[in-house]
């Protein structure tokens, strides 16, 4: 299951965006704008890197396929979960402070880094590791695994991680192993399971937030029992809300954010790239070339995106799309 998935994930550009202090700055307004990805080297290889304000900062050598997934500036701290390859074996999951690597993983179970956040000293990380067991979800507190509970011969993936307090919510998916039935769209609060889907179509969720004591979830599910075929959606607490009408075969959301009462959620329909305020569209890239919206981030009246669109990384800020690579 996760060799066909990595493939797909490490051809794709991945991007998160969160805004920082304040700043005089024509690409991030008043704000530093941090932006998490990767971008391919002369010699072919991914190279895990983030751009400050459009500007990159580089995590890794390039000898090594790399990718950074997720970013959070606390402070003067800075934040990146991702993953390297290592040489003749799976990908290490990772998080970088201030360049600084440190590994979640031992280099013989493949694992990744897909979301990270901060909470006072403490720092948070979910992705995935390949156990004897089978993949499994994993989320990591201070470099140390936290037990997810997970039915028995049940693995999955982690794909996002939100602090609220005391409470730590992870999203994600998981599955029968070896595969026996549908994928299930959860997140768990402290470690236990919500089902947000019962198997019967596969699903996934791949952001999570809270505002208040509403849950978001923000994912895909398919239109019909193994139809292959994806309808982009977002929960709000576990009632679901349909963003596409299923037309296409691969309709997805990657992030959702809640913010001066408004729903935001991100994605993409094949060749189009999207974002939807209250369920109401705005196309953001529309072409034959694969794009989509991987991240959402608001702050006052500002609304950023990060951006991928034919091998590009860009940056959308209220209708002005600025791209952070060459392609």
């Amino acid at each position: 299951m996760r060799k066909n998935k990595l493939t797909i994930f490490l051809s794709l550009l991945f991007l998160t965006v969160i805004t920082g202090c304040k700043k005089s700055n024509p690409l991030a307004d008043t704000h530093d704008v941090y932006v998490a990805g990767y971008e391919r080297n002369a010699a072919g290889k991914l190279v895990a890197k983030y751009w400050v304000n459009g500007t990159p900062v580089i995590l890794t050598d390039g000898t090594k396929d790399a990718y950074a997934g997720s970013i959070v500036v606390s402070g003067s701290d800075v934040y990146v979960g991702g993953g390297e390859i290592t040489v003749g074996g799976p990908p290490v999951a990772k998080v970088w402070k201030n360049g600084i690597a440190t590994n979640l993983t031992n280099g013989i179970n493949e694992g990744l880094v897909f979301s990270i956040a901060v909470s006072g000293n403490d720092v948070y990380a979910a992705g995935y590791e390949i156990l004897p067991t089978g993949e499994t979800p994993r989320l990591w507190k201070n470099g140390v695994p936290v037990n997810l509970m997970l039915a028995p011969n049940e693995g999955g993936d982690a794909y996002s991680v939100f602090i609220v307090g005391n409470d730590v919510y992870v999203a994600g998916f998981t599955i029968v192993l070896p595969v026996s039935g549908g994928i299930v769209a959860k997140y768990w609060k402290n470690g236990v399971p919500v089902n947000l889907t019962d198997g019967t179509k596969n699903a996934e969720i791949r952001s999570i937030f809270v505002s208040g004591n509403d849950v978001y979830a923000a994912g895909h599910e398919e239109t019909a029992p193994h139809s292959s075929h994806y309808i982009a959606k977002y929960w709000r607490n576990g009632i679901a809300t349909n963003l596409t009408a299923g037309t296409t075969p691969i309709e997805m959301a990657y992030s959702v954010f809640v913010a001066n009462g408004n729903v935001y959620a991100a994605g993409g329909l094949q060749s189009s790239a999207k974002l939807w305020v209250n369920g109401v569209e705005t196309i953001i890239t529309n072409n034959a070339n694969s794009s989509t919206v991987n991240s959402v981030f608001v702050l006052g009246n500002n609304v950023y995106a990060a951006v991928y669109e034919n091998s590009i990384a860009k940056l959308w800020v209220n209708n002005n799309l600025t791209n952070l690579s060459d392609g």
